[in-house]
């Protein structure tokens, strides 16, 4: 089925103590990031065995506000070849084998993504003070 692997489940951290950003994380981790090798065998063919990967470029929509099928690109198993991709904001589907078996070995890279907003109600930059650079130093100090 065609898709992104995302979740809709977040907590937000929020505090008026807080003085650099209110933050979202998610609560369960989600896939982020999909690797895909394939093992299928050397003289696999896209019109005789199907089993491609399908990335849409579009959004939801079977169609355009012009009518026209939206664009895709479909990655054809070969053996030895490896994809990797954002599975969480990349819409994606994977077409039927017809002939034969696809093989391939999978991975999932799950995560918590992280979205900082900055808060600039009490936030105050320091910046360093050159003037306090030592020479050989490798500190600095912040006023």
């Amino acid at each position: 089925a065609r898709h992104c692997d995302t979740t809709t489940s977040i907590i937000a951290h929020s505090s008026k103590n807080d003085s650099n950003a209110d933050i979202t994380i998610q609560k369960n981790p989600q896939r982020i990031i999909t690797a895909v090798y394939y093992i299928t065998e050397d003289d696999w063919c896209r019109d005789r065995d199907g089993g491609c990967l399908r990335i849409f470029e579009n959004s939801h929509d079977d169609d355009d506000d012009d009518g026209q099928q939206e664009d895709h690109y479909d990655i054809v198993p070969y053996a030895d070849r490896l994809v990797l991709f954002r599975s969480d904001l990349v819409e994606h589907q994977v077409l039927p084998s017809t002939a034969r078996t696809r093989l391939a070995i999978t991975v999932w890279l799950y995560g918590h993504l992280i979205t900082a907003e900055p808060n600039t109600r009490n936030c105050q930059v320091q910046s360093p003070d050159i003037s306090q650079i030592e020479k050989g130093s490798d500190s600095i100090t912040t006023t």
